[in-house]
C-alpha cells in the first residue's frame, strides 16, 4: 500500500516523539544515578585497586538485578567493596530500577528510631522491603539488638518478594551471626542471606 503524504507526516511525527521520549527517559535515569550515588563512587579505576581479587571483582561488576538474587560482599577495608557495588548498581539504575542505599550506621540509627513506635516500624520496614534494590554498605558497622530485629524483618520481607539486596561487610556471615547476638534472629537471617545472595570474597 502506498503511503500518502498525510500518513507519512503522521508516521514521522510518531517516530520523532518516540525518539524524544527515549532521550527523556535516558536523561532522567542518568539524573537518578547522579542523585543516588555519592560522587566519590561513580567511577572505578583498576590501577587504584591492584590487590583485589580480579575474578571476584568481575563477579560483582557483572551482577544484574535478577529476582531475588543479591550480593553479600566480604573483605577487609581498602578492597573497593563499596565502589564495586556502586558500579554494579549503576546499570540497574540506568535500566529504570529504584535503589535505596545507606551505610550500616544510618541503617542502625533508622532502625532504632523506627522500632520505637509500632506504626512507624511497619511503615519503615515496608519502605525497605518494597524498594527494587536495597544496598546496605558495611552492614556490621553498628549491630544492636534493634538492628538485628530490623535486619531479620527486612531480609525476610525482601526474600519473600524476590527483591535483590546488596550488602558489604568487613566480617563474614558467620561473624555477623555472632554480632547479632540472638540465635532466634541470627540463624534465620544468615540462612536467608545465604539463600538469596551470592557471597563474594575480596
Amino acid at each position: 500500500m502506498i503511503e500518502t503524504n498525510i500518513q507519512r507526516a503522521e508516521r514521522e511525527a510518531r517516530e520523532k516523539m518516540e525518539i524524544e521520549n527515549r532521550e527523556t527517559v535516558k536523561t532522567l535515569r542518568q539524573a537518578a544515578w547522579l542523585k543516588t550515588c555519592p560522587p566519590n563512587y561513580r567511577d572505578f579505576d583498576w590501577s587504584k585497586a591492584p590487590n583485589i581479587n580480579r575474578t571476584e571483582a568481575d563477579t560483582i561488576l557483572s551482577w544484574r538485578p535478577e529476582p531475588g538474587r543479591g550480593l553479600f560482599v566480604y573483605g577487609s577495608t581498602g578492597h573497593c567493596k563499596t565502589r564495586l557495588c556502586w558500579q554494579a548498581i549503576k546499570g540497574a539504575i540506568l535500566s529504570g530500577k529504584k535503589v535505596m542505599a545507606m551505610d550500616g550506621v544510618i541503617f542502625a540509627v533508622q532502625s532504632s528510631k523506627a522500632m520505637k513506635d509500632p506504626d512507624e516500624t511497619e511503615a519503615w520496614i515496608y519502605s525497605m522491603v518494597r524498594q527494587d534494590i536495597l544496598f546496605i554498605d558495611d552492614i556490621a558497622k553498628r549491630m544492636t539488638a534493634t538492628t538485628a530485629q530490623a535486619l531479620f524483618s527486612i531480609v525476610e520481607g525482601r526474600m519473600s518478594w524476590n527483591r535483590p539486596t546488596l550488602m558489604t561487610s568487613n566480617v563474614t556471615m558467620e561473624e555477623l551471626r555472632k554480632l547479632m547476638n540472638d540465635e532466634s534472629l541470627s540463624e534465620p537471617t544468615i540462612r536467608r542471606l545465604g539463600e538469596c545472595c551470592d557471597v563474594v570474597i575480596l
